[in-house]
Parts: C-alpha cells; structure tokens; sequence
C-alpha cells in the first residue's frame, strides 16, 4: 500500500467517524424526544433507539464505503501499473547492481542503448521453443556490444530488461536535450 492509498484509507475512516457523530447527534436531537415523551425509560423505545441507530449506522458506512470505491476507482493505478514498477526495478538493477548509472548511458550517444533494447524487445518476442535458439541468434546481430554481455533468459523478463533499457536511453535524450538548451 502506497503512501497515497494509506493516506486515503485515513480520510475514509475520519470521515466515516466525523458523519458518524454528526448523524448520530442528528438523530438524538429528532428521535430521543419522539421515543420518550411522557414516557420513562423502558426497554421498547430504548431497542427502537438503537435499530434506528444501527440502521443509520449501516446506511452511513456503506455509502461511505461506495464513494470511496468510486473515489479510489477513479484513481487507481491502470491494470499494467505493476509492469511499469517492475520496469523501474530492473533499471534501478541496472545502476545500482551493474553500474550503468547516467553519465555511463551518457557515453552512449551512438543509440546503442536503443539497439540492445530492440534486441531484448527481439529476444522476448522468440516464444516459440522450436525456434528460440535461431531468433535469439538474430536478435544477437541486432546486439551493438560484446556478445558476452547479451544475456537473454525468458521472454517476459527479456521484455523487462528491455523496457528498461528503453528508458535509460530516454532518460540519455533528455539529459542531452537539457544541456543543449542551456
């Protein structure tokens, strides 16, 4: 759970609690005086006290509930957001456990980030068993370093690596494109 979501779990709750009061010093003021005029405390106004209480109570969480859903529905994350997240692991992978860090992706200015990204695209498109092994051969032509570092491994995490690849030579285009115009 996000910080975003902790806080909104946390509005939720204040505000179902601030209704809550609101509704219940509501329907003292109206019921109390209904119930109990010119009679003493007995027990069938004080249950009908508490079921109108109790109703109130369930009507008030639940559509509390709902507009929430709908408040949160509006600004959840779209179905690939974990994809995304993933995306960014393998590329915080990249700098911090291999070294590939912004002024390493800033020598590159020959689109050789692009290149081993369409190579790793390439590798997670060959799904096929019969013909991996001779799509990764190819994928490997399309590869603009030393083979030892082309590293294919499964189709979905080839994908990965290339998503992030991808985003380290976006992120080269823009640090280029800030300095250029400074």
């Amino acid at each position: 759970m996000g910080p975003q979501s902790r806080f909104m779990s946390l509005v939720e709750s204040w505000t179902n609690i601030i209704v809550g009061i609101g509704i219940q010093t509501g329907a003292n003021l109206i019921f109390i005086p209904l119930l109990f005029v010119g009679a003493t405390m007995q027990a069938r106004p004080l249950f009908g006290l508490v079921a109108i209480m109790t109703v109130l109570s369930q009507v008030r969480s639940y559509g509390l509930r709902r507009i929430f859903e709908f408040v949160r529905t509006r600004r959840t994350p779209p179905d690939f957001q974990y994809i995304v997240e993933e995306i960014a692991a393998e590329r915080w992978r990249e700098i911090a456990g291999e070294g590939y860090t912004l002024a390493h992706d800033d020598q590159h200015d020959d689109g050789s980030l692009a290149q081993a990204a369409a190579a790793y695209a390439y590798a997670g498109a060959a799904q096929d068993r019969a013909t991996r092994s001779a799509d990764l051969d190819e994928a490997l032509l399309i590869w603009p370093w030393a083979t030892g570092g082309f590293k294919p491994t499964l189709p979905r995490r080839d994908l990965v690596k290339a998503g992030a690849m991808i985003v380290a030579e976006i992120g080269r285009l823009d640090r280029l494109a800030r300095r250029t115009h400074q």
